[in-house]
């Protein structure tokens, strides 16, 4: 019993035992963070200090270093917060996201998110600029309900302008193909009327979206909502 309460309390330490009423709480922290100039300032320096083991993948200024591993510059600071919540409660499931979300503490979950959501995304050009136009179409049809005109999302939903390529294709065909599940997310009932042209075209517009509307996503964009 007193190795079951000390594992709880690990747990509740490092914010792996979370429900919603936590998120919302971290989420005013955050806010409340990105409204007060003084606060944003040092919280922004913290998270630069934080982010040795992030920048390995996606860079340290959140462009990502692997095709395959997304952006998280101008990324909506909100949604990069949950994103670490979800990581270490196990709601979302990856091997190394995991074992870095349970390493942090909430204040680290907040500045890092800040700091990548603060930073600018460099251009990307795709692959085949002949699929941009129908992707374009593909886009405003079957994403803008959901993630904006721009690509920019929301507090709850990811930015997706400029994300590298690769990482949409593989991340359309996984939800198409079964192999993501997210029960909160809509993408699971979207893609799986994807061709493979059609996520092609997707992936190609959305990496060549201009990246100065998707650069604002993460204090600014809080601070004024």
């Amino acid at each position: 019993m007193r190795t079951l309460i000390v594992l709880a309390t690990l747990l509740l330490f490092t914010g792996v035992v979370r429900g919603e009423d936590g998120i919302h709480a971290l989420l005013a922290r955050l806010k409340a963070t990105a409204e007060n100039p003084v606060a944003l300032e040092r919280t922004l320096k913290r998270g630069e200090g934080r982010i040795i083991l992030c920048s390995h993948c996606h860079g340290h200024d959140g462009n990502s270093l692997r095709d395959h591993v997304p952006n998280l510059a101008g990324q909506n600071a909100e949604y990069l917060l949950r994103q670490f919540e979800y990581f270490g409660s196990g709601k979302r499931k990856n091997f190394v996201m995991t074992r870095l979300a349970t390493t942090l503490d909430p204040e680290d979950r907040i500045a890092i998110a800040l700091w990548y959501g603060s930073q600018k995304v460099r251009p990307r050009a795709p692959s085949d600029p002949s699929l941009v136009e129908q992707g374009r179409r593909h886009f405003q049809a079957i994403c803008f309900s959901c993630h904006g005109r721009d690509g920019l999302g929301h507090a709850a939903l990811p930015r997706l302008a400029n994300q590298p390529e690769q990482y949409v294709i593989n991340t359309l065909t996984a939800y198409r193909n079964g192999e993501r599940q997210r029960p909160e997310s809509p993408m699971n009932g979207v893609a799986t009327r994807l061709k493979d042209e059609e996520i092609r075209a997707l992936a190609a517009y959305i990496t060549s979206m201009n990246p100065e509307l998707a650069a604002d996503g993460g204090a600014s964009r809080i601070a004024n909502r």
